[in-house]
C-alpha cells in the first residue's frame, strides 16, 4: 500500500489489533484499513487444500476405486483437522473413462467460480487413482501421457494465480497412484509444484490390498498418506491456527464488498452428489 518496508510488520500488528491506523493518501486512492480486513476476512475463509480425486475404474473396479480414495482422505486428512463435514468440503471425485474427461476436470478443478476448487486453498492436490502403462494414466482405452497432464496442469495454475486473490493456491502437488507413474521428466519438480509417483524404474508396478476393515487401499500410496502428506497436513493447520488469538475479531465489523461470502461457499451439487454416491457406495462399510 506503499508504506515502507520497515512500517510494514508494526503497522499490521496495530491494525490487526484493531487499533485505528488511516492512510493518509488522495482522496481518489481506494486504500482504507477497511481494505485490510476484507482481505483477512478473505483469508481466513481460505482453505488449507483442495482436492481432486480422479478415477479410471476398469469393468467391476468401482467399488475398490472408491474405497481406495476414501482411505486416502482418511490416511492423508486426520479425523482431529478434518471431520467429516469437512472432508466433504474439501475434497472433490471424478471418474473418467477418456482422455477428455481428464482434460475437462482439471481444467474444472482450476476455473470453476464456486464448490471444491484450486483456488479455493492454500495447497491443490490432484491424485490419480487406476491403471497405468508405459504411455501413461490409462483412462478407459486411451493412455493419457503422463507429461500430458503435468503440463495442462501447470498450464492452469499459473494462469489461475493472475486471478483475485493473486498467487492462491501456493502450492500444487500431483500424485501418480498407478503402475508406471514415474514415467515422466523429472525437470518439472520445484519448490512449488510438485509431481509425487508411488512406482520407481526398479518397482515399476503398484498394487491394492485389503486393509484389516476388508475394504482395498493403495498399499504403496499408504506409507506416503500416513506419513510426509499427513505431517505437511498437519503442520499447515497447525500453522494456521498458531496465531487465532492474536488477532482482532471481525465477525462483526461491517464489510463494503462481500469477498468472504463469494469464498466460503458450500460444495456444488456436482460435488455434493459424487461425494455421496461414494458414501452410498461404503454405507455398509462405515
Amino acid at each position: 500500500m506503499g508504506v515502507a518496508e520497515k512500517n510494514c510488520e508494526t503497522l499490521a500488528r496495530l491494525v490487526m489489533e484493531g487499533k485505528e491506523v488511516k492512510i493518509n493518501a488522495d482522496k481518489d486512492e481506494p486504500r482504507s484499513v477497511e481494505d485490510i480486513y476484507e482481505h483477512y476476512r478473505y483469508m481466513t475463509n481460505v482453505e488449507s487444500y483442495q482436492c481432486l480425486l480422479i478415477s479410471a475404474p476398469d469393468v467391476g473396479e468401482l467399488t475398490q476405486r472408491r474405497q481406495e480414495m476414501r482411505n486416502f482422505c482418511i490416511q492423508a486428512f486426520p479425523a482431529e483437522h478434518f471431520n467429516d463435514e469437512r472432508r466433504d468440503h474439501t475434497i472433490t471425485y471424478r471418474e473418467v473413462n477418456n482422455c477428455g474427461h481428464v482434460h475437462t476436470y482439471i481444467r474444472d478443478f482450476f476455473r470453476r467460480p464456486d464448490g471444491i476448487r484450486a483456488k479455493r486453498a492454500i495447497h491443490a492436490i490432484i491424485v490419480f487413482f487406476g491403471h497405468g502403462s508405459g504411455s501413461g494414466f490409462c483412462a478407459g482405452h486411451e493412455d493419457v501421457p503422463l507429461d500430458d497432464i503435468i503440463s495442462l496442469v501447470k498450464e492452469e495454475w499459473i494462469t489461475a494465480r493472475w486471478e483475485y486473490p493473486e498467487e492462491l493456491p501456493v502450492m500444487v502437488e500431483i500424485i501418480f497412484t498407478q503402475c508406471h507413474g514415474h514415467l515422466h521428466h523429472q525437470d518439472v519438480q520445484s519448490d512449488r509444484f510438485r509431481v509425487t509417483a508411488l512406482a520407481t524404474a526398479d518397482h515399476p508396478v503398484t498394487i491394492s490390498i485389503r486393509d484389516a476393515m476388508g475394504t482395498f487401499v493403495n498399499y504403496d500410496l499408504t506409507p506416503y498418506a500416513e506419513g510426509p502428506l499427513r505431517h505437511e497436513v498437519v503442520e499447515t493447520e497447525v500453522w494456521r491456527q498458531s496465531d487465532h488469538e492474536k488477532f482482532v475479531d471481525l465477525s462483526a465489523a461491517r464489510t463494503s464488498r462481500n469477498i468472504s461470502g463469494d469464498v466460503a461457499t458450500m460444495s456444488t451439487t456436482e460435488d455434493s452428489v459424487t461425494h455421496a454416491e461414494v458414501r452410498d457406495d461404503e454405507h455398509s462399510l462405515t
